[in-house]
């Protein structure tokens, strides 16, 4: 069968690919810097909600942005000095996201999703063992917060990953991504209804989790696991079923990624995350209402003295800055949203669980790829035009 690309399905690729640049790679986001990576993303969804409006299923979706918007400018009364451009970089994207997601089919979305995702990795990959054993032909640049080559990060100015990071600041976003593109495919996973195109692509995603080495993308590889089979392990098929998710599962618990995480206490990794956890936690419990301001001087100034270095935790890092109101109301919509897109019953939960975990892990939650179960559309009979 001939691939055929319109002009729609165009427009959506080059949407995907905004998407996951804008998500804080370095090739893009860091490059441009986030102020002109977010300005040319808003103004191309600007674009794209003129050009490609699916109607409807717009005000709902729009109420969350809507009232966070209102909860930041109440935390900004109290928190008036700001020490960044944090809450302006989280309205360009956030509304950016909101124009684009919204306007564009769950189905043709997720298809276009594990297509670049896939290509992201096919590319990245191969320059990654290069790199890691010492045999490329092209030479790594030094960008000064981080290291590259051929659009690849490698590592830090101090030294190499030694893990797969693909395009992102470090291996734990990048299993985000990559994580992500899996999640979207729960429903086709457990109903066998993948394409031989989709497995292969899944393949190659997958190898490119197991490399980034991160003990947060191998405990959610796992709840991925754990939903796709929970109907066969509860079935006849409980004793193979259970089988395979308990040998996958031993052997990211006994790796020596997830172990050497857990048996070393002096982990610099451990010790960052443990440290701002407990930091940003205690910013909840003193300001739990209004925050302590996103992006703000106060903000800055109590995280320093609590010891909360890098934000690691993103849920915890937007509920200290703008108030435990807000992580209701996030709860409540990503709910909805994941409901909506068709996870229901017991594969609601892991999502969700899931999704909740990679929010965890990485001060990722003001990007584009955080907002598509929130605002990404949903439709039983989308138009075939839209598709590709």
């Amino acid at each position: 069968m001939m691939f055929r690309l319109t002009k729609v399905a165009l427009i959506e690729y080059i949407a995907v690919v905004l998407v996951l640049l804008t998500s804080g790679t370095y090739i893009w986001y860091h490059e441009l810097t986030p102020a002109i990576a977010c300005l040319i993303y808003l103004a191309f969804a600007i674009y794209y909600r003129i050009h490609h409006s699916m109607g409807g299923g717009l005000v709902f979706t729009s109420l969350y942005l809507f009232l966070t918007y209102a909860f930041i400018i109440v935390s900004f009364s109290f928190h008036p000095l700001m020490a960044d451009n944090q809450a302006l970089g989280f309205v360009f994207q956030s509304w950016g996201s909101y124009l684009i997601l919204s306007n564009t089919d769950f189905d043709s979305f997720k298809r276009k999703y594990l297509k670049v995702v896939f290509l992201m990795c096919a590319y990245a990959i191969p320059i990654y063992f290069l790199i890691e054993y010492e045999i490329s032909p092209f030479s790594i640049v030094d960008r000064g917060f981080y290291r590259s080559c051929m659009g690849v990060s490698v590592g830090w100015p101090s030294g190499l990953f030694h893990r797969f990071a693909g395009f992102y600041h470090e291996p734990g976003a990048c299993q985000i991504v990559l994580n992500l593109a899996l999640i979207l495919y729960i429903n086709n996973i457990q109903n066998s209804s993948l394409s031989k195109s989709e497995k292969r692509e899944m393949i190659v995603i997958l190898v490119g989790i197991i490399l980034t080495k991160s003990t947060g993308g191998y405990i959610i590889l796992l709840v991925i696991a754990l939903c796709c089979f929970w109907k066969k392990i509860m079935s006849r098929w409980f004793l193979p079923a259970f089988i395979v998710v308990f040998t996958c599962g031993y052997i990211i618990l006994m790796s020596d990624v997830v172990q050497d995480k857990i048996n070393n206490e002096s982990s610099a990794s451990l010790i960052s995350r443990q440290s701002d956890n407990l930091a940003m936690f205690q910013m909840v419990l003193e300001e739990p209402f209004i925050g302590w301001g996103l992006g703000s001087v106060d903000h800055l100034k109590r995280s320093d003295a609590l010891g909360n270095w890098s934000n690691s935790n993103g849920i915890l890092y937007m509920t200290s800055s703008v108030g435990i109101p807000w992580l209701i109301l996030y709860l409540a919509f990503l709910c909805i949203g994941i409901y909506r897109l068709g996870f229901r019953n017991i594969s609601l939960l892991f999502v969700l669980l899931a999704f909740l975990m990679m929010e965890s892990n990485e001060k990722f939650i003001e990007h584009p790829v955080s907002y598509i179960f929130c605002l990404l559309y949903t439709s039983d009979a989308a138009d075939d035009s839209l598709r590709v």
